[in-house]
């Protein structure tokens, strides 16, 4: 089980709305940008297995090789 982000501010920039889903290793939330009205999805690790870890960089690296008029991607 997870710890809720709901209500948080991240980074000092995203204001965390809502959790949008939660799977085996992740949650993603709905966030605002602070001043803003761009949302985001944010996803999280529910927990810091070695695993998880590998599968949410292995992720990142493929989102980052993404490229289509109709995706857009946030990666920090």
């Amino acid at each position: 089980m997870s710890i809720s982000l709901n209500g948080e501010i991240l980074g000092g920039k995203y204001d965390i709305q809502a959790k949008l889903g939660e799977g085996g290793s992740c949650v993603v939330y709905l966030a605002k940008k602070l001043n803003s009205t761009e949302r985001y999805a944010i996803k999280t690790l529910s927990n810091e297995e070695e695993d998880a870890i590998k599968l949410l960089e292995r992720e990142t690296k493929t989102l980052k090789r993404l490229n289509h008029q109709r995706s857009s991607f946030l990666i920090v």
